[in-house]
């Protein structure tokens, strides 16, 4: 059940609120497949963390991590949302690893 404040957020609101906790997850997803060893950008490596752009990182790394794994990694970001947070921001929190991701393109063999 949505609190007074809660109900109150409207479109643009409840976006930004949504995609900030998008954001985080993305980035959460990114540290747990450790992306940040192949990464080119410094300040990712040097942290040992994603600080860069983490849905372009997720668009390049994810074909290469396997379905258990990114299961396994849903579940342990499903697990780490604080109760607290908002219906927007939890909702954010909740998107799947390949969410943000276009499936791939199969050629059919002639």
């Amino acid at each position: 059940m949505p609190t007074k404040s809660e109900a109150k957020l409207k479109g643009p609101q409840w976006q930004a609120r949504f995609n900030a906790g998008a954001e985080v997850a993305q980035r959460q997803y990114c540290d747990i497949f450790k992306f940040w060893r192949g990464c080119r950008y410094k300040p990712c490596r040097r942290a040992k963390s994603c600080r860069g752009d983490s849905l372009l990182c997720l668009k390049r790394g994810r074909w290469g991590v396997p379905r258990d794994v990114l299961y396994q990694a849903e579940l342990q970001v499903k697990a780490a949302i604080p109760a607290h947070l908002t219906e927007p921001e939890r909702l954010g929190r909740c998107l799947s690893p390949t969410s943000w991701l276009p499936d791939p393109v199969v050629r059919k063999r002639k």
